[in-house]
Order: structure tokens, then C-alpha cells, then sequence
């Protein structure tokens, strides 16, 4: 009987131990796939200097802020001298290369990355396809959102000027003198559509131009932050120089456009200007609060940052080429009216603007 229960307990304590082998090789397997899966590991502890960080944080902030006052100053005044007019003329040129590469350079290949990640489940598998989708997206509501703001202006600005150009047309000066050359002759515009309307249409347009872009910007801006705010310092003085000129120089480019909207000063300095030189400040600290239990192979994180970006994407793209290139070169009076030298030299700075970016975006 003894011999019985001894055998017992033998055969059950053997199959708990081979039980506990089997299970223990099978959470050793596991971690091991959890390691060798980049998707599911834990990030490793880097290297990260938090003062360092605040210090950069301030330093953009600065920067960014030098780069938009600087042109949107310049811009602000109105000056009627020829230099100061043509050297913004240089300047949005400028701009709109950087404009144009940022686009090219800094935003899409960025949303391609995160819509091709791996670590995507598979309800995200069309990958490249979104980028286009959410692009094309933006792109569209902002060229909706422009038509509307324009039927508005239109409308709001047709009423007054209707009145007015009825009374000029029912105005009828006869001649009294029989000479012809001393005929007087007055002639009344059409029907809504005076110079003012036409002036402030323009205006307007300009101002929902320029919103959109800046917004398109400030969308990769705290990208940007974000990242720059997490990375360790083995990264970080690289990436560091790299945002510090690309948001000074995009500022420049937003400060000219910005600086010849017709809004008052409080609106261009403490609207639209302050809020450029804070955006990537912000996602920097948010990078900073978040480090600790930050991973960039975050499904939700991947997603946000590939929507972000295509849509940014698509905003400068549609302002780009549908705006800045067509209403200010290739319909332009004004550009038309410009000496072939000058021009010349508008192209290039155009050009080197988009090296500049090029060169930025390669090199980080």
C-alpha cells in the first residue's frame, strides 16, 4: 500500500515538475520573440540629459521667433521704396521654396514611414495609399474652404458696391458743346465690380491662403517638437541644429506672408505671428514629460504622426502650386512687370530655398 501511494506521488510530483519546465520554456520563447520584435519591445534606457532638452526648448523657441518678427516686420511696414519692396520679393521667393521642399522633402517621406511601419495591424495595411488619402484630403478642404470664404467676401461686398454702381449708371452727362474733343464723357463700372471689390476679394483670399498654411506648418511643427522633445542626447545636438534652422528659415518664409495680410498688428504679432514660435516649443515639452514610458513603435503614436503629416502635406502642396507659384509668378502683373534680371534673381532665391530645406532634411 505504501509502495502504491509512494509511486503515486513520484508520477504526480515528475509530470507538476515536467509541467513547470514546459511552461517556463514556453515564457522563455516568448520574451525571446518579444525582444527580437521590435514592435513589442520595451525601449531601452538611453541616456537623457532633461536640462539639456529645456535648454534646446528655448533656444527654438528664440529662434523660431527671430525668423518669423524678422520678415513679418519688414513685411508690416508698407514701405514704398523700391529696395525694401524688392528685397521682400526676394524673401517670399524664398519662402516659397522652403514652402515647396518642405513639402517634398520633410513631410512626405515622413508620412510614408509611418503609414509602411510594420508594427501597423492590418486593418492599416493599404500603407502608402492613406498618405495619399489624407493629402488629397486636405487638399480639398482647403480648396472648399477658400471658395466659400470667397462667396462670402463676394457676396458681403457685392451689396454696397451695387447701390453705388446703380446710381453711377443711371448718371448720364450730356454733351452741351458740339466740338467732340470737348465732349465729356462718364462711364459708371459693372454692376459689383469695382476696384474696392476686387481689392478686398483679393484680400480676403490672402487671408484664408495664409491661415491654411500656416496651419499645414504648425501640424508638423509639434511633430517635430515632439520629436526632438523625446530623442536621447546621443541625437539630440544633431536633430537640435537641424530643427533650429529649418524653423527659422520656415518662419521667414510664414513672416512675409503673414506680414502682407491686412489685419491689424494685434492679429499679425500676437495672432498669427506668436503662435509659429511657440508650436514646436510646445511638442518639445511634451516630449519632455512624456520620455520615460515614450515608444515610437506606439501603434496610436505611428497612426497620428502619418496622418499629421500627410495632411500637413497636402495643405503645403495645394498652397504651393495652386497659390504661391500660380497667383505670385505665373499670373502675376506685378511679376510679369519685373525687370529679366530680376527675375532671374527671384528664381534663384526660390531655388536656394529649397536647397536650403533639402540640404536640412538629408542631412538630419
Amino acid at each position: 500500500m505504501i509502495l502504491i501511494i509512494g509511486g503515486f506521488l513520484l508520477n504526480l510530483i515528475l509530470t507538476h515538475s515536467t509541467e513547470l519546465t514546459e511552461h517556463a520554456e514556453h515564457e522563455q520563447e516568448h520574451t525571446q520573440e518579444l525582444i527580437e520584435d521590435p514592435c513589442h519591445a520595451v525601449p531601452e534606457a538611453l541616456q537623457y540629459d532633461v536640462n539639456r532638452h529645456v535648454i534646446g526648448l528655448f533656444l527654438v523657441l528664440v529662434i523660431s521667433g527671430v525668423g518669423i518678427f524678422s520678415t513679418l516686420i519688414l513685411g508690416d511696414r508698407k514701405s514704398k521704396n523700391t529696395t525694401i519692396a524688392k528685397t521682400l520679393q526676394l524673401f517670399k521667393m524664398f519662402g516659397i521654396g522652403i514652402i515647396a521642399a518642405t513639402a517634398w522633402i520633410h513631410l512626405l517621406p515622413g508620412a510614408f514611414e509611418a503609414f509602411t511601419n510594420p508594427c501597423l495591424p492590418e486593418t492599416w495595411s493599404y500603407g502608402p495609399g492613406f498618405v495619399g488619402v489624407f493629402g488629397l484630403f486636405a487638399a480639398y478642404s482647403v480648396q472648399i474652404i477658400e471658395l466659400v470664404a470667397h462667396h462670402r467676401l463676394h457676396k458681403k461686398n457685392s451689396q454696397p458696391n451695387k447701390k453705388l454702381s446703380e446710381e453711377n449708371a443711371s448718371t448720364f452727362v450730356a454733351p452741351v458743346v458740339a466740338d467732340p474733343e470737348h465732349l465729356t464723357v462718364v462711364s459708371a463700372a459693372p454692376v459689383g465690380h469695382n476696384d474696392n471689390t476686387h481689392l478686398m476679394l483679393g484680400k480676403g483670399d490672402e487671408v484664408v491662403r495664409t491661415v491654411a498654411l500656416e496651419a499645414g506648418i504648425l501640424f508638423h511643427s509639434l511633430v517635430i517638437g515632439l520629436t526632438l522633445g523625446v530623442a536621447p542626447d546621443s541625437t539630440f545636438t544633431v536633430l537640435l541644429v537641424a530643427i533650429c534652422f529649418h524653423q527659422f528659415f520656415e518662419g521667414m518664409a510664414l513672416g512675409v506672408l503673414v506680414g502682407e495680410l491686412s489685419f491689424t498688428r494685434i492679429k499679425k504679432f500676437f495672432g498669427m505671428g506668436l503662435i509659429y514660435p511657440l508650436t514646436t516649443p510646445i511638442g518639445i515639452l511634451i516630449g519632455i514629460l512624456v520620455h520615460k514610458n515614450f515608444n515610437e513603435n506606439l501603434v496610436e503614436l505611428i497612426i497620428l504622426t502619418g496622418i499629421f503629416e500627410s495632411l500637413s502635406a497636402g495643405i503645403l502642396f495645394y498652397n504651393t502650386y495652386a497659390e504661391l507659384m500660380s497667383l505670385e509668378i505665373n499670373n502675376s502683373a506685378v511679376f510679369a512687370g519685373l525687370t529679366k534680371g530680376f527675375k532671374f534673381a527671384c528664381f534663384l532665391s526660390m531655388y536656394l530655398g529649397s536647397a536650403v530645406m533639402a540640404i536640412i532634411g538629408l542631412w538630419a
